[in-house]
Formats: C-alpha cells, sequence, structure tokens
C-alpha cells in the first residue's frame, strides 16, 4: 500500500468523521494520459486506505488543461463540497509546475490567448478554502512544489495557507513511477503509476547517478 509516511506525523489521530467524505484529484492533461494514470491509480489505493464507502462518500476527479479549467473545477469541487455537506479528506494536485527567482512561476498548464498558464501565488491564497477535516491533508505532485530556491514563496507552503490543512510539496524533480518507494520507468501499457520526486537525474548532483529511492516529500502546516 503506497503512504506518504511523512504526513503521518502532521494528521491528528483517532479523529471520527461524522459527515459524509470528500476526496479529489485533479490532473493535467496530456497525450499519454500519464498524469491522469497517475491520478486514478492514487484514488485507488486512497479508497483502499480509508475505507471508500460508494453509499455515503465521494471521490472527484477532474482533468484540467488551463488556469480557467482548474479554478473551474476548484469551484466545482467547493460546490459539491458544500451541497453535499462534505468534509474533504484527501486531496491530490498532480501537475507540471516551475520553479524560478521571478515569481512568475507555479503550477504550469498550457498557455493561451488570456492566460500565461502558470498559477501564480496570489492566484493559489484566491482559491476558496474548502471545508477539510480535521484529519484532512493535500498533496502536490507537481516538480518542486516543496522548495522555495530562488523564490520567495513555496506552491504548498501556499496551498497550507489559505486551505489550513496540512501539505506536503515535492522535494526535487517528480518522475512517473511504477514503483512507489524505487524508481522503475514506466511504459505506454502501464495503467498503474505514481508522481513522486525520486533521487535520479535532475535530483542528483551529477545528474546521472542516483539510489532512485523515493524522496520524502516536505510537509507544510500553519
Amino acid at each position: 500500500m503506497w503512504q506518504v509516511t511523512e504526513l503521518i506525523p502532521h494528521i491528528p489521530k483517532n479523529i471520527e468523521n461524522k459527515a459524509p467524505r470528500l476526496f479529489f484529484a485533479l490532473y493535467y492533461k496530456t497525450d499519454d494520459d500519464a498524469f491522469k494514470k497517475a491520478a486514478q491509480t492514487w484514488r485507488d489505493e486512497i479508497k483502499k486506505r480509508y475505507n471508500f464507502s460508494v453509499a455515503i462518500d465521494e471521490f472527484f476527479e477532474k482533468q484540467v488543461t488551463s488556469e480557467k479549467s482548474f479554478k473551474a473545477a476548484w469551484d466545482e469541487l467547493y460546490a459539491l463540497a458544500a451541497g453535499g455537506h462534505f468534509e474533504v479528506l484527501a486531496g491530490n494536485l498532480l501537475t507540471h509546475a516551475s520553479i524560478g527567482d521571478n515569481r512568475n512561476d507555479g503550477l504550469e498548464f498550457s498557455r493561451s490567448d488570456n492566460e500565461d498558464g502558470t498559477l501564480k501565488h496570489s492566484e493559489i491564497v484566491a482559491l476558496k478554502k474548502l471545508p477539510w477535516a480535521k484529519n484532512g491533508f493535500l498533496i502536490l505532485s507537481g516538480c518542486n512544489t516543496g522548495l522555495a530556491k530562488g523564490r520567495s514563496w513555496i506552491p504548498a507552503h501556499s496551498f497550507a495557507l489559505v486551505q489550513g490543512v496540512p501539505t506536503v510539496g515535492q522535494s526535487g524533480y517528480a518522475y512517473f513511477s511504477k514503483d512507489w518507494m524505487t524508481y522503475q520507468e514506466t511504459s505506454a501499457s502501464d495503467n498503474r503509476m505514481c508522481l513522486w520526486a525520486y533521487d535520479r537525474r535532475k535530483n542528483t548532483p551529477t545528474l546521472f547517478f542516483g539510489s532512485d529511492r523515493r524522496m520524502a516529500g516536505i510537509v507544510f502546516r500553519v
């Protein structure tokens, strides 16, 4: 069973969720459906781990391509949670992400004439706050989403700030892998895969050699 163990110390124990639970995954659209496959794999794993009830609970998943579609999906998620009196227990954002030193970075989507394709700090903190469960959490699977490097803000921290929920971001560049703990290259025929940072290539000093082990995410809680 795949588990983000670094989140465990930040999640309150012995919490009874009295309201129906809402889980969600928003994922970026690509021709090879890699993000979609990773989102669906996470969905299946999270349902098993939390004894998902088809009769009571809800899983919201949405494919997004642009900033506009991401914001629309978030608004739809908020409306679903409010209308169904759900508590949001777990969410995963599976997208591209950029990192730079001029604040023009963040979660990445397709560009258009009206949008630059980058969901920045100011846009993240403007998202509606979801009704999170006391033991809820959010995962950002995109590259470097837990790091500042040359910038003055961190995507995972920005989400934690506005959502008020433990949020884990990546401590390096993310890769698609067939195995959770150790990187294994995927192929077009693979339907089960995860998206996470592994000790390889861009995440190593040599840009080549590494242990291929899963890198611990960085958790933010405010």
